[in-house]
């Protein structure tokens, strides 16, 4: 950053850095910035930036040159790494030789991220989804690939069954086909989106693959039961 600060050790690989224009707490995954004026200024080094631009379904990608300027909630800047700008609300990005200077109101949150299109988009489901309510045991675990996948809700019915229902959400420019591995046997399941819904057969050992294609925003229906192992 193009700013006067201190950098200060917290401890357990966190920093923070104090300035009079912006404050962050630093880690070795990122950085979340706190604005104390309308700009913050950044050096990047680069002149000529490939991009990506997150829109309603899906990232965009296009060039910027100094002169560029846009007002996006998640960018990517993508050089010899990729590096993400993420914000529950939306800041303009104006590009310039070797720099790039964001405008946003005093107070607003800016996540700087190392990763791109995948990395950037849970760090705004991070930033943007009240996460509430608690299991009473471990649903299972899951290997996302290019989509992200979140527990909407879950509805017990008679006999020991219940409905899970997930969103799986794939805004990046690759096909997914995300894992779920549940501990609980899964009866049926369906997956919908506006396309239409496709059935999927269940499986006893609660592992599941869910098509998730580029731009997919789909709801997934579980019938679940309960689980005869731990």
């Amino acid at each position: 950053m193009d700013h006067n600060g201190t950098l200060e050790s917290l401890g357990r690989g966190l920093r923070a850095w104090v300035g009079k224009e912006v404050s962050a707490a630093v880690s070795e995954a990122g950085a979340t910035l706190i604005l104390k004026e309308d700009v913050v200024n950044m050096r990047t080094g680069l002149f000529d930036v490939m991009a990506s631009v997150l829109y309603p379904l899906r990232f965009v990608s296009f060039r910027l040159r100094p002169g560029s300027s846009l007002t996006t909630n998640v960018l990517t800047l993508k050089g010899p790494t990729a590096v993400s700008i993420v914000s529950p609300n939306p800041f303009k990005a104006l590009i310039k030789d070797g720099s790039l200077t964001i405008e946003a109101p005093r107070g607003s949150l800016l996540y700087v991220v190392e990763g791109g299109e995948v990395q950037a988009f849970r760090t705004l489901l991070e930033a943007i989804v009240r996460w509430g309510g608690r299991s009473k045991m471990r649903l299972g675990s899951v290997m996302p690939g290019s989509a992200a996948v979140l527990a909407d809700s879950v509805r017990s019915e008679s006999a020991g069954t219940a409905d899970l229902n997930l969103l799986v959400l794939n805004p990046t420019g690759y096909d997914g086909e995300p894992e779920i591995r549940l501990n609980l046997p899964v009866e049926r399941a369906e997956v919908c989106s506006h396309l239409g819904c496709l059935e999927v057969p269940g499986d006893k050992r609660g592992i599941l693959r869910v098509p998730a294609p580029s731009g997919c925003y789909c709801f997934t229906k579980l019938k679940i039961k309960r689980a005869s192992k731990p």
